[in-house]
């Protein structure tokens, strides 16, 4: 063989061809040889190639890098800080995925499309769809089981409550979310342009030639390509100036005749500094300049979205836009009215289902009046019948319109139309005019006089029972009326001094000469 000055990278090759040497004594004939040097070489090139290669890893350092742009926050105003940004979903999300984010199952698809997956065109697709497992489903199963249920099997909400299921649920905040990372790697992207990056390439090649063709020579080839720097069109320095080291060894051996190998090895360096075009801060800073200030203008604006979040989701306006990006949650139901308006539609309901109380009350008044003679004129009755008609379809209207917006509402939370809600709040207590209680007890009341108003049908069996219940209820509301009664005599004194030192105040003022509005 012949021999000559060993690079590092020989050395290496000839390192471990003396580990896996006796393990290739018994071999006789150059073939055998040559297998098990194949092996090797395609074992270390693969090993080589494959670390710090995976999926988990470059998602994990992509955590990395937007956890560490967003600690330092792109800048260093305490008011554009964002407390514990994740850009994972909650375990307690409709949107959380169970499974392990770099071996997820398929999920269910459309049955003719998925056809296409295995077979197009008369050619067979992949045989490896599978590998990892199919999902029935295409949200978290389990989602539900973290919510609070109350007797009547409706989950409880309020104001508090709603935005809390928002920051879990709602698609729309999530996409905020995702867009910002994405804004984030923006800026990782522009600053890795600048960083020295490191590129490799390995290349294995083997030439077999028989007897009748150039003497049978038999070769096997490696090339490795090792570099530091930029190379291309982009650029290293601020200036524009291009650096670039290289390091380039091949090995060849020759299973012909004596069996010799030879190598040559390559390193250079270059260095390009632009003068005119392309050169210059100003043009190469531009694309990270603008990064960086769109990934600013981001967490502002992540900043404005979330204080802007609970009041969109309480009273339905704050319509702060959240960073723009890739993610679009246009798709993304807005309830208008909000919270708020859920509320006021259940007070207007409610004092609507009042009016049609006190109307089929009036209407069957007149009725029986009208018939013992009393009344002459039908218009009246008529009329009463007619306000009576109208304040029902108005009520059918409003509740129509309600479960439309509950509906709606509820998607924009991120939950689906079907969930059992019970939407309440104590602020809203004070603006009912009249007890819901006092309200159904007046329609239960309502349909038990029916009985007793028709003359021609004998009372139903369970009339008694149901007239000792509603005794009862009256009973328990004309309690609940004394102790309102007793808290409001309570409260007099307070309200009247209050109002009297309010006079006093506003009297000793305009003696002052002071002008009050």
């Amino acid at each position: 063989m012949n021999f000559h000055q060993k690079t590092p990278i020989e050395s290496i090759y000839f390192k471990y061809f003396k580990i896996f040497l006796p393990f290739t004594n018994w071999c006789d004939t150059v073939s055998q040889r040559f297998s098990h040097c194949i092996v090797f070489i395609f074992c270390a090139v693969s090993l080589f190639i494959t670390e710090g290669c995976s999926r988990q890893y470059y998602r994990i350092k992509a955590d990395n890098e937007v956890y560490s742009l967003l600690a330092t926050g792109g800048t260093h105003d305490p008011h554009w800080k964002l407390d514990d940004y994740r850009i994972n979903t909650d375990c307690r999300s409709r949107m959380f995925d169970p499974f392990h984010p770099d071996f997820e199952p398929m999920p269910p698809d459309d049955p003719s499309a998925h056809r296409k997956m295995h077979g197009v065109d008369g050619k067979n697709g992949s045989k490896h769809w599978h590998d990892k497992g199919m999902t029935p489903n295409t949200e978290n199963p389990s989602w539900q089981q973290y919510l609070l249920f109350n007797e009547k099997g409706a989950v409880p909400l309020d104001k508090d409550g709603a935005v809390e299921l928002a920051l879990l649920h709602s698609p729309e905040y999530q996409a905020a979310m995702e867009n910002l990372y994405l804004a984030a790697m923006r800026v990782s992207r522009e600053r890795f342009r600048f960083d020295v990056q490191f590129y490799g390439g390995d290349s294995l090649f083997y030439t077999a030639n028989g007897r009748l063709r150039d003497n049978g020579n038999t070769n096997l080839r490696n090339d490795i390509d090792l570099s530091a720097g930029r190379t291309g069109t982009k650029i290293l320095f601020a200036t524009g100036g291009e650096l670039v080291v290289g390091l380039a060894n091949s090995i060849t051996w020759s299973f012909n005749g004596t069996n010799t190998w030879y190598a040559d090895s390559l390193f250079n360096v270059g260095f390009v500094q632009p003068i005119l075009r392309n050169a210059g801060r100003k043009i190469v800073l531009e694309n990270l300049t603008q990064a960086e200030r769109d990934f600013l203008a981001a967490i502002r604006q992540m900043v404005f979205f979330q204080q802007g979040y609970y009041t969109k989701i309480v009273t339905g306006v704050g319509q702060q836009s959240a960073p723009a990006g890739n993610i679009n949650a246009a798709n993304i139901p807005t309830a208008n009215s909000g919270f708020y308006g859920l509320l006021a539609e259940q007070i207007r309901i409610q004092n609507q289902r009042q009016n049609i109380i006190a109307l089929e009350d009036n209407l069957q008044r007149f009725v029986e009046v009208f018939d013992a003679g009393q009344l002459t004129d039908i218009s009246q009755v008529e009329e009463t019948r007619q306000r009576l008609l109208n304040s029902e379809s108005s009520l059918l209207q409003r509740i129509v319109t309600y479960q439309g917006s509950t509906d709606t509402y509820l998607r924009s939370l991120g939950l689906p139309p079907d969930l059992k809600v019970d939407i309440s709040d104590p602020l809203m207590e004070q603006f009912q005019l009249t007890s819901p209680t006092l309200t159904n007890l007046q329609e239960d009341l309502g349909s038990l006089l029916v009985h007793v108003r028709t003359k021609e049908k004998p009372l139903p069996d369970d009339f008694g029972e149901n007239l000792e219940k509603i005794i009862k209820r009256t009973e328990g509301e004309t309690q609940n009326l004394y102790n309102d009664l007793e808290v409001l005599q309570k409260s007099v004194p307070d309200r009247i001094e209050s109002l009297h030192s309010l006079a006093s105040n506003l009297t000793e003022r305009l003696q002052q000469g002071e002008r009050i509005d």
